[in-house]
């Protein structure tokens, strides 16, 4: 699956993964805030993402699609995981 960098997601690929209307229209305001402040695609991004973003009531699909988008510029293979500083 292709995978869209995060500041090309939309309310309707939220909601394609079988997100309710309303949540996706607040998940994509807070992605959108996100993006805005740290970039589509730096480990800032990632850590707020999974700080305000991302919840285990949310699909995995999601989860996904974020990481994925957050991570494009890795290709196939994004890290698996990021160390701290």
């Amino acid at each position: 699956m292709a995978y869209k960098s995060l500041d090309r997601v939309t309310v309707s690929d939220i909601e394609a993964l079988g997100i309710e209307s309303e949540a996706a229209k607040r998940l994509h305001a807070s992605l959108t805030n996100i993006i805005q402040n740290y970039g589509p695609a730096t480990p800032d991004t990632w850590r707020n993402i999974t700080a305000r973003v991302l919840s285990p009531e949310l699909p995995f699909s999601f989860h996904q699609m974020l990481y994925y988008g957050c991570y494009k510029v890795f290709g196939p293979d994004p890290p698996a995981w990021l160390p701290d500083s």
